[in-house]
């Protein structure tokens, strides 16, 4: 949920693709016993190589151009600097697949208190978290107040906003 920009297409298994808000256990599982999903499959796509025509620049992020300069002054080219070397190695390396364990669960806690939403989870990123709540909440993002305290490390898959961080604003909202 990189950005407010909602689309119909699941990512991956065990993505949230809806939220039921009630005020009991009883109706959240009722209203949950209601919803009907339907999926148009598509092919798995596992290969670098296969989508490489396809792919796509990244997006700015946060209004912001992402650049980075990789030649040095005076070079007009990758290729160029490639011609230029008295030795070039080519390969191609190949790394397994990464499975990344968090060692402790995503939670959070939301309270919405004078049209503010504050949100208290261990999220890396304070500023992309508020980012995020307030785009998928649709609430300007002055009225979210993200507090993630440092606790070192970078241990956790807690980079991004975590489904139980939107889940708990969602529920602060409710009336």
């Amino acid at each position: 949920m990189g950005s407010a920009a909602q689309h119909t297409d699941v990512a991956y298994r065990g993505q949230p693709i809806g939220v039921v808000v009630a005020e009991t256990f009883e109706q959240a599982r009722d209203a949950a016993a209601l919803v009907q999903v339907s999926y148009d499959q598509k092919p798995a796509r596992t290969s670098f190589e296969a989508g490489i025509a396809t792919a796509e620049d990244a997006p700015a992020f946060m209004g912001n151009e992402l650049s980075a300069t990789v030649l040095a002054p005076g070079v007009e080219s990758i290729e160029d600097a490639l011609a230029a070397s008295p030795v070039v190695v080519e390969a191609t390396y190949r790394t397994a697949t990464q499975n990344h364990a968090p060692m402790e669960p995503h939670s959070a806690v939301a309270v919405w208190a004078d049209g503010t939403l504050t949100i208290y989870s261990g999220n890396q990123g304070s500023d992309l978290q508020a980012m995020e709540v307030a785009g998928a909440l649709n609430l300007p993002i002055s009225a979210v107040h993200a507090v993630n305290p440092y606790v070192g490390g970078a241990f956790g898959g807690k980079g991004r906003t975590s489904v139980p961080a939107f889940l708990a604003a969602a529920a602060a909202r409710a009336p």
